[in-house]
């Protein structure tokens, strides 16, 4: 298609050209018709830019919805505590803020009181959001060392809107087959997940296949 000749063809073109973002088609950028001032092109980029975001936060907040609800639902019917359990078992050292640490629990009672808070349905929502976003990424051979866990669980809590503990994050990769390996002497760790991305729309394409299965 060539160079657009009239305002409302710069438009339909424009909202063409947003609209195949969200499906990764190709589509050219249409440059502005003769005659028409900049500001007002200007006005049509904005207003198509709107639209295109609504639409593609409306199929998040559809996917996320659909995943906090069966995440709930699990936790409020104790699905899993039998897997954290066993999970906490084999990693004594691992609480609800992550592996222990003096700055996170000054004491041992404090850190006893974590480990038991996993394994109270009230937390365990946390755990299977935290698969929920996990299970569509992909496994490296090696440990993925742009981000710790810590960072993982932000990205977490920016997709499904609700609070997850470093802690929850680590249980949940190691319950997937991940390989957790702890940073030195903090609270988090490094896992062995193959991706790159700090934002959560740009997992969308993979979590939109998970959840359609």
């Amino acid at each position: 298609m060539g160079d657009v000749t009239s305002l409302y063809e710069y438009r339909v073109t424009k909202d063409r050209a947003c609209e195949c973002r969200s499906t990764g088609e190709h589509w050219f950028e249409p440059t502005r018709p003769p005659g028409i001032g900049w500001q007002m092109v200007e006005r049509i980029d904005i207003d198509a830019e709107t639209r295109w975001r609504r639409a593609w936060t409306m199929r998040l907040s559809h996917i996320r919805d659909d995943v906090w609800a069966d995440a709930h639902d699990l936790a409020k019917r104790g699905v899993g505590l039998d897997m954290v359990a066993r999970i906490l078992g084999e990693h004594p050292q691992l609480g609800y803020s992550g592996f222990n640490t003096l700055q996170h629990y000054p004491t041992r009672q404090e850190f006893r009181e974590s480990r038991e808070w996993m394994l109270d349905r009230a937390y365990l929502v946390e755990f299977h959001l935290s698969r929920a976003f996990l299970r569509v990424l992909p496994q490296s051979e090696k440990f993925n060392r742009r981000f710790t866990s810590y960072t993982w669980k932000h990205i977490v809590e920016r997709w499904a809107y609700e609070y997850i503990s470093n802690g929850s994050l680590i249980v949940a990769a190691i319950s997937l087959g991940c390989r957790v390996k702890r940073v030195g002497d903090t609270p988090n760790a490094w896992l062995n997940i193959a991706a790159k991305y700090k934002l959560p729309g740009q997992y969308l394409p993979l979590l939109a296949q998970e959840t359609a299965r």
